[in-house]
């Protein structure tokens, strides 16, 4: 499914915003580094990258697929120790070397944002709290507050902490086992221009580091930046 989504995505986007998705900034290729405390070894990692290499490749086919000027069915690689050393010194067991992109959430919101704005057929209401959806035999209704029900051919609940709220409005019960989770991060642009990689630290409750070029950075580390933890239908 992630597969599926990483190879649309672009796709997408062009049909919706055109040429603007080359307008949207990518990060560095991501590096995966192996903690020294990692769940799985520099070893077994390497086992499962190249098995979703060749999921990748299945997916696509042949074809050159549209991953931002990127390939995304290139192999995992794994770097020289003297590679790690130098920007990981020993707190690592190894590091890999991927084709995997971050997309800058800002720039991709401005473009999203602009040509919804820009498109007659489409209205937005903004500052409007969602309180039920009732499905019907020809669509669906919305309760908004302080708004007449509305009625749609189609909704699509992207309601983020009310998700599963909503859903059971409209009968749709979730699957157990769900948890809603806050986590923090650092947006910044960096005074040292050095030439960070772009880093996911493997595999456990770690974190990473995103660079966009220019001093552009997002920084998050998993166990401090993990806030609030609710099982609960809302957030």
């Amino acid at each position: 499914l992630m597969i599926r989504g990483a190879t649309s995505f672009a796709p997408l986007l062009r049909r919706w915003i055109d040429g603007a998705v080359d307008r949207i900034t990518v990060s560095r290729p991501f590096q995966y580094a192996v903690h020294r405390d990692s769940l799985l070894t520099c070893d077994e990692l390497q086992v499962r990258y190249d098995a979703i290499t060749g999921l990748l490749r299945d997916e696509v086919g042949g074809e050159a697929a549209d991953y931002f000027g990127a390939d995304p069915c290139a192999p995992v690689v794994r770097l020289p120790p003297s590679a790690q050393a130098a920007d990981f010194g020993g707190h690592v067991a190894g590091v890999f070397q991927t084709t995997e992109l971050a997309v800058d959430p800002e720039d991709l919101m401005a473009e999203v944002g602009a040509a919804l704005a820009a498109d007659p057929r489409i209205t937005i209401h903004t500052g409007a709290t969602a309180l039920a959806v009732r499905p019907q035999a020809d669509g669906a209704s919305v309760e908004i507050a302080g708004h007449e029900a509305g009625r749609f051919d189609h909704v699509v609940n992207a309601s983020w902490d009310s998700l599963l709220d909503l859903d059971a409005t409209a009968g749709l019960a979730p699957t157990p086992g769900w948890s809603f989770r806050d986590k923090n991060a650092i947006r910044l642009v960096a005074a040292d221009q050095r030439e960070l990689p772009t880093v996911t630290i493997v595999l456990g409750g770690f974190g990473d580091v995103v660079n966009y070029g220019g001093g552009e950075m997002y920084l998050s580390w998993y166990p401090v930046g993990r806030r609030p933890l609710s099982a609960g239908m809302t957030a």
